[in-house]
C-alpha cells in the first residue's frame, strides 16, 4: 500500500514533466562507524570522503540513481583491550571503504505537497538501495602487533544496503545544493575484525552539488532554448505551467462549470423576480 501513491502518479499524463530529468552530482562528507570495535569513534576523527552520482526520474515522484563513493574510516580495539593495555591498544587504525549502490528514490515533496513547479526550490526525498562494499588499505603498521585483537588487513568485499534522506535546495534552474544522510548495513567483518557480530555498518553525512540536464528536443511542446545551447522545461516557471487533464478530469470540470452556471442563472432569476415585486 505504501507504493500506491507512486503507482497512481506513474499513470498520470503529467509524468512527462519530469521523465527527462537526468542529473549528475558530487558530494563530500564523513562517516561514523557503528562497528563493535568503534563505539568511541566520531565524525571529526574521520577523513572526508567523496561520492559521485548519476540519476534520473521516470515521473514526478519516482527516480533511480547509481552512486560510487570512497569513505575513509577509523576504528579501534574493544574496551577490554584498551583498558588492559592502553599503551598498545588505546589508538585508532584507519582503512578505506569503497561503495557502489543502485537506489530507488521517492520524492516526498511531490507525494505530500501539491505544487505546480517542475522542481521546487526546496525538496525532500527518501531512498533505499543495495550494492557492494570493499574494505582495503588497512593501517597495517598499527595493528600488526595486536595479539589479542587480530585485524585481518587483507582486502575484502561484502554485500551492502543503505537507506536515507536527501534534501535539495534549487540554486539555479539546473543547479541544486544537496544535503544527504544515510545508514549503511553490511557484514560485521567489514572493519577487518572477525567477530561474532553478523552485521555492522556506518552512518554517513554528505553535502554537495547536483547538475540537472535535459534532452535537446527543440521542437517538442513545452521546451524552449536557454543560453543558445541547453533546453529547460517551460514548467520551471509557475506562470508557464499548464496542467495536462485526462478525459475524466475534463468531464468533471465541465460538470462543475455547468452546475455553477445553472446556480448563477437561478440566482439571477430570483433577483429579477424580487425586483419586479418591489
Amino acid at each position: 500500500m505504501a507504493w500506491l501513491p507512486i503507482l497512481m502518479l506513474a499513470q498520470e499524463k503529467e509524468r512527462s514533466m519530469r521523465k527527462n530529468d537526468w542529473w549528475i552530482g558530487v558530494s563530500v562528507g564523513v562517516t561514523h562507524s557503528l562497528a563493535e570495535n568503534a563505539t568511541g569513534d566520531d565524525f571529526i576523527k574521520n577523513v572526508p570522503g567523496v561520492e559521485l552520482q548519476l540519476g534520473t526520474f521516470v515521473n514526478r515522484a519516482l527516480g533511480f540513481r547509481l552512486s560510487m563513493g570512497m569513505n575513509p574510516q577509523k576504528a579501534r580495539p574493544g574496551k577490554a583491550q584498551r583498558e588492559g593495555d592502553p599503551e598498545v591498544y588505546d589508538t585508532y587504525y584507519s582503512f578505506n571503504v569503497l561503495t557502489g549502490f543502485a537506489d530507488v528514490m521517492v520524492d516526498l515533496t511531490t507525494l505530500f505537497t501539491p505544487r505546480k513547479k517542475y522542481r521546487p526550490t526546496f525538496d525532500v526525498m527518501a531512498f533505499v538501495g543495495g550494492g557492494a562494499l570493499e574494505s582495503f588499505h588497512f593501517d597495517h603498521e598499527k595493528v600488526k602487533d595486536w595479539e589479542f585483537y587480530p585485524v585481518d588487513c587483507w582486502d575484502k568485499t561484502f554485500w551492502a544496503a543503505h537507506v536515507g534522506f536527501l534534501a535539495t535546495y534549487r540554486i539555479k534552474p539546473s543547479w541544486d545544493w544537496v544535503l544527504e544522510g544515510s545508514y549503511t548495513i553490511t557484514d560485521g567483518a567489514y572493519d577487518g575484525v572477525v567477530s561474532r557480530v553478523a552485521t555492522s555498518g556506518f552512518v554517513k553525512l554528505h553535502t554537495g552539488f547536483v547538475y540537472h540536464f535535459h534532452q535537446r528536443q527543440w521542437n517538442r511542446p513545452g521546451y524552449r532554448p536557454t543560453n543558445g545551447s541547453r533546453i529547460k522545461l517551460a514548467t520551471d516557471d509557475d506562470d508557464a505551467w499548464e496542467p495536462s487533464y485526462t478525459e475524466k478530469d475534463r468531464q468533471r470540470v465541465a460538470k462543475e462549470r455547468a452546475e455553477r452556471l445553472k446556480k448563477a442563472q437561478k440566482e439571477n432569476a430570483k433577483r429579477r423576480a424580487n425586483k419586479m415585486k418591489t
